[in-house]
């Protein structure tokens, strides 16, 4: 009932035989290759890991020899993160007083931002 079908591939019937076909995909192949022959693709350059720096200090003085540093963030590690320094109030006497000290450095990404405020500050010099 069922015609058994061949395996032979026939010439001429509109059949196409199985070595035109591997042809043919070898011949794509080879033309997809030599398309590209004249462009090199150029390894990318190892990626560099990001590092970050950044300190913050409201006040940082020197007066007669004597340092006197507020709200200091202290440097940012390289990896990177966030550090905060705060202080609400401070006074060192004969020098300074001041009113909410605030300081902080972000790096993350690929910045890094650092800043410092104080509400108020009164310096004394020469008594006054």
């Amino acid at each position: 009932m069922f015609a058994k079908r061949s395996s032979r591939v026939e010439e001429g019937r509109g059949w196409i035989r199985p070595s035109m076909i591997a042809g043919g995909v070898l011949a794509a192949a080879f033309i997809a290759d030599t398309s590209l022959a004249g462009k090199k693709s150029r390894p990318s350059p190892p990626a560099q890991p990001t590092t970050f720096s950044g300190q913050a200090t409201v006040v940082d003085a020197t007066v007669l020899g004597a340092t006197v540093i507020l709200s200091d963030t202290g440097p940012l590690p390289p990896s990177g993160g966030a550090l905060e320094a705060s202080l609400l109030e401070a006074q060192i006497e004969g020098l300074l007083s001041a009113q909410v000290l605030h300081a902080s450095t972000v790096g993350i990404g690929n910045a890094s931002r650092s800043e410092a405020s104080v509400a108020n500050l009164d310096l004394f010099v020469a008594g006054n």
